[in-house]
């Protein structure tokens, strides 16, 4: 039986574990142009991208769709989003993170990057369904924003297996195993 597609899991947070700045979803607010050149690496890297429909919502008039990419945006209502579908490029799902791993699996999807907000990566996590955390920690502090994991009964441990630091100012870029 084939394994499961390999999930990695990528978060740009403050030093204490905020993912927005307040309200605002746009990441790109706050965090260091030495992050947004290693997401834009991994999203070359990766075949599959699953989003949440809140981390859509921000980026979708600046997507270039192109054959062999295809972002999955996870969301309650897909019917919502019927005109911006394009097959195998852009598709909305309402499945569980277990169903959509199982699909993509039997589509042949070997990685699968996963970019998507504090909720639904709790339900990755409490699936077992992440193999990899890549922390992108910036050298900041916000009163208020988006925590990195919902409030759930999760619990998970990591082993450390890298640190690298990412500029002068002292974002570190943390990689993770998910035992």
């Amino acid at each position: 039986m084939a394994k499961k597609p390999f999930v990695t899991l990528a978060y740009v947070a403050s030093v204490n574990g905020k993912i927005t700045l307040g309200q605002n979803p746009a990441v790109t607010a706050w965090n260091s142009k030495e992050d947004r050149a290693h997401f834009s690496k991994l999203v070359k890297e990766h075949p599959v991208i699953i989003l949440s429909s809140a981390a859509y919502e921000p980026i979708k008039k600046y997507l270039k769709h192109q054959k062999g990419k295809l972002r999955l945006v996870m969301t309650r209502h897909p019917q919502k989003y019927a005109e911006d579908t394009i097959p195998g490029q852009l598709e909305f799902t309402s499945k569980s993170p277990q169903a959509l791993v199982a699909d993509l699996k039997s589509r042949g999807v070997k990685k699968i990057l996963l970019a998507t907000g504090g909720q639904l990566t709790a339900k990755f996590l409490q699936a077992k369904l992440v193999d990899r955390l890549l922390l992108t920690l910036e050298p900041q502090l916000f009163g208020s924003g988006t925590p990195l994991i919902a409030e759930s009964a999760l619990r998970v441990t990591l082993k450390l297996l890298k640190v690298t630091r990412l500029n002068a100012q002292g974002t570190l870029l943390l990689t993770y195993k998910i035992e």
